[in-house]
C-alpha cells in the first residue's frame, strides 16, 4: 500500500507549558539544589494535513486516484482556507475554530474521495482498501 500526505497549511504559535526549574539555595555553608514547577514558552507548529493510502493499482488506475486526490485536497483546501482567512489574528478562538473545522474538512474529503472513486468505475476491492483522512500535527521548535 502506498501512502502519502499533503499539507494543507501551516502555523505556528506560542504555548505555555509547566516544566522543572531548579534553584539552588544556600543556608550557611551548605547548598541544597531543588526543583520546582515552573512555567515556561515554546513554539509549536501545527500542521494540517490530508493522508491518504491505497493499494497498488495498474498505472491507468493510478491516474483516477490521482484525480480523486486531486479533488479531495481542493474541497479540503477551501475550508480549511475559509476558516483561516476569517482570523485576522492567531490566537486561540481561531485555533478553535480550526478545530472544529476539522471534522467538517475530514468529512467532506471522504465524500469527495470515495465519491470520486465510485463514480470513476474502480473496483470495489481497490476502494475499499483505500483511506483518507484530515489531520492536524503538533511539531515542537
Amino acid at each position: 500500500m502506498a501512502y502519502f500526505e499533503t499539507k494543507i497549511h501551516v502555523y505556528e504559535t506560542v504555548e505555555t507549558y509547566i516544566t522543572k526549574c531548579k534553584r539552588k539555595s544556600c543556608y550557611f555553608e551548605e547548598c541544597v539544589e531543588f526543583e520546582y514547577p515552573c512555567i515556561s514558552t515554546r513554539y509549536v507548529e501545527y500542521s494540517i494535513v490530508i493522508g491518504f493510502s491505497y493499494p497498488d493499482v495498474a498505472e491507468n488506475d493510478m491516474a483516477i486516484f490521482r484525480r480523486c486526490v486531486d479533488d479531495a485536497i481542493y474541497a479540503v483546501s477551501g475550508i480549511i482556507n475559509s476558516e483561516i482567512t476569517s482570523c485576522n489574528v492567531m490566537n486561540q478562538s481561531c485555533i478553535n475554530a480550526i478545530n472544529n473545522s476539522m471534522f467538517l474538512a475530514n468529512t467532506k474529503a471522504r465524500d469527495e474521495f470515495y465519491g470520486c472513486l465510485r463514480r470513476s468505475g474502480l473496483s470495489d476491492e481497490a476502494i475499499n482498501a483505500s483511506r483518507v483522512e484530515v489531520f492536524i500535527r503538533k511539531d515542537f521548535n
